[in-house]
């Protein structure tokens, strides 16, 4: 576990009196407050299953069906955790749950950045001498792209 970061603490539980012990069940109980995570539930009867991830990181869960998808959100990332009551049917489900300093997105890169990253592929594959030369430019529309063309091969 990564030093400073804590296990939270998932719930589960049936509220209905015909559901009884054992009508729902989950693969994990705890998880780490970081990233994106799965638990797979399995519920016996159908039932009113409340969720609830006790945490001060504001984690979101999402459940899923394995026919209709995602069905159901709570929960604020970073804000306030999952705590919701959910009818649920008798079958699998997959509980994703979202926490907090999720896997980085990959930053956008702006054209002098992808220039650099070009070249540096380029270099690696050996086909850097074959390139005469490798211009920054914003988004440019087809009309641009092709009297840059021609402004380049001298038409």
């Amino acid at each position: 576990m990564i030093e400073g970061l804590f296990a939270l603490s998932l719930t589960l539980s049936a509220q209905t009196a015909a559901a009884g012990a054992g009508a729902v069940t989950i693969d994990k109980t705890s998880i780490t407050p970081q990233g994106t995570q799965d638990v797979i539930v399995k519920v016996a009867r159908p039932s009113m299953v409340h969720i609830a991830v006790d945490s001060d990181v504001g984690v979101t869960c999402t459940l899923i069906d394995h026919l209709r998808g995602p069905f159901f959100d709570d929960g604020v990332l970073g804000k306030t955790s999952c705590n919701a009551d959910v009818l649920l049917d008798q079958g699998l489900y997959k509980l994703r749950l979202t926490a907090p300093g999720a896997s980085p997105k990959k930053k956008a890169k702006g054209p002098g950045e992808a220039k650099v990253e070009l070249k540096a592929r380029l270099k690696k594959n050996k086909l850097d001498g074959h390139i005469v030369a490798v211009e920054s430019v914003d988004k440019m529309t087809d009309r641009q792209v092709a009297a840059r063309v021609r402004k380049f091969f001298g038409q």
